[in-house]
Parts: C-alpha cells; structure tokens; sequence
C-alpha cells in the first residue's frame, strides 16, 4: 500500500445519489464554482448525508473555463444540452451562468485508482470494510 497522511488528502462533498455513477465511471469530472482548489492526485469523494459512502479517486486534470464549454470539451457532456448543463450546475450554484467560470476536476474511477495508484494506508479504515473488494472486482 502508499504511505500518505489522510490529513493530506484531498476531499470534496458529493450527492450521495452520485456515488453508484462514480463507482461504474459514469461520472469521471465534477465541476465546481468557487471550491477548494483540487490539484492532480487523490481525492476523497465524502458523501453529503450518508457519513460512510466514500469513494477515492485520482485527479489526472483539471481545467478552468466557462460552463458554456463544457459540453464541447467534456466527453460525458456532450450530449448535453446547454440548457440541461445549466439547471444542473444552478441547483447548487443558483447565481450562475453559461459564462461563468468553472472548475472540471476530470479523475480516474475508485477501482482504475486503485489498480494504477493504490490506496493509502492511512485511508483504508475511513474507507471502510469492503472498500478494497469493491474496488478490485469491477
């Protein structure tokens, strides 16, 4: 396993209804507006409500540009429409527009982060039991 302060370790706040679609690698960015800034790396997915759904995943890019070109540079918003992308984006930024710039953190799924990068030590009991299974056998 890696050696790796959990302290040290990037976390972001996710809809638990979200984490199934991070697991499958459906979802493999999440934008975000006026964030902590996220670096290449580990980052902790930490569910909203339910206090025991983590998922870590690794961060191979991220880019700033406005939400209006999302879709045309994000392969799993192209068929998006414009419209869609920005109710979605104001249900949990209200004040914003297509022309407002975005964060997309773009990463790996849990189990090609595992499989690629490996899980630190220091994570493995706020993962939680089954977390390593899970991860190795999708």
């Amino acid at each position: 396993m890696v050696t790796i302060n959990a302290n040290n370790i990037q976390r972001l706040e996710l809809v638990d209804r979200l984490f199934d679609d991070v697991f499958s690698g459906k979802k493999r960015n999440t934008k975000r507006y006026k964030d902590r800034k996220i670096a290449e790396g580990y980052l902790l997915y930490e569910a909203s409500e339910n206090k025991n759904l983590r998922a870590l995943v690794w961060v191979t890019k991220v880019e700033t540009m406005p939400l209006s070109q999302v879709k045309e540079k994000v392969e799993e918003e192209k068929n998006t429409s414009l419209d869609d992308l920005l109710s979605r984006m104001r249900s949990h930024y209200p004040e914003i527009s297509l022309d407002t710039k975005i964060e997309v953190v773009m990463h790996l799924t849990p189990s090609e982060t595992y499989a690629t990068y490996g899980v630190p030590d220091s994570l493995l009991g706020e993962l939680g039991e089954g977390y390593l299974q899970k991860v190795s056998t999708q």
